[in-house]
């Protein structure tokens, strides 16, 4: 068998094809670069690859351009997933409710030239339980010199539902929804505390929970700052929405006033309210 021949200042290692390994070897390994003849796969400080590429070490790639760094790519011509980044935690054992799978971070230096996560995503398990498995999907960015949790995906677990939150750890944070004319559709102010809708952030509106306002000049039939709308096909006097005022009597929670705007003339043409 021809193991290695060099030939015209080209270097082959095993060109008949045999199933014949090639390792080189480091200070601390054995193995530190090898090729599987039989497995047709190559190693990095892995004696046994089961991948084309099998690496033991960790790995930085490193470009002087903007071009792409990692490329994953499939030409798979059917209509299934590809291609596939698996970020895979196994370390042989059963693993816990809240162990941290998988993280991504997004760097970059300070004026300090002090390296600094900006922005991160993780991973953790929420439930173990076979059959209940649970997640929890974490996004966090530095505010104000801080690492902040804005948004959390949490899946159900055996004993809790599924929710996603913003603003989990209750910092003081703005959540604001925009519409294709206002910048402030929908706007939650965490310093004041209030729900704005409509209009942006202002401490002059004193309202304890929500403020809603419209800038329309005329306003129809079914336009306004607020509407309760009943859409049930009965015609009783108190269908068209109710307003209840309601609290905690100490013992439990019940209704202590409310308004009913209703039907007082139903008849095609001649629309009483009451």
């Amino acid at each position: 068998v021809n193991y290695f021949k060099i030939d015209g200042g080209n270097a082959t290692f095993n060109e008949t094809g045999a199933a014949k390994d090639f390792r080189i070897e480091s200070d601390n390994s054995t193995h530190m670069l090898f090729l599987d003849g039989s497995a047709d796969a190559v190693g990095i400080r892995k004696s046994d690859p089961s991948f084309g590429l099998d690496v033991g070490v960790p790995m930085r790639v490193t470009t002087a351009d903007n071009n792409a760094q990692l490329v994953l790519q499939s030409t798979d011509t059917d209509a299934n997933e590809g291609p596939i980044l698996v970020l895979q935690r196994d370390a042989g054992n059963v693993p816990s409710d809240d162990d941290v799978m998988g993280t991504i971070k997004f760097q970059n230096d300070d004026t300090g030239l002090n390296m600094t996560t900006y922005a991160k995503i993780d991973t953790s398990i929420r439930d173990t339980s076979n059959g209940s498995e649970a997640a929890r999907l974490n996004f966090y960015v530095q505010s104000g010199g801080s690492e902040t949790k804005l948004l959390g995906l949490i899946g159900a677990s055996a004993s809790a539902g599924a929710e996603v939150t913003f603003n989990e750890d209750s910092n003081d944070i703005d959540f604001r929804i925009e519409s294709d004319a206002s910048a402030t559709m929908f706007q939650v102010d965490a310093s004041l505390n209030r729900i704005f809708m409509g209009t942006g952030t202002n401490a002059n509106f004193n309202a304890t929970v929500a403020v809603i306002r419209n800038d329309t000049a005329s306003l129809g039939d079914f336009e306004g700052n607020l509407l309760l709308f009943d859409n049930s096909t009965s015609n009783n006097a108190t269908n068209g929405g109710h307003i209840v005022f309601a609290g905690h009597d100490g013992s439990s929670e019940r209704g202590y006033a409310k308004i009913i705007g209703g039907k007082g003339n139903s008849t095609s043409g001649e629309y009483d309210g009451q």
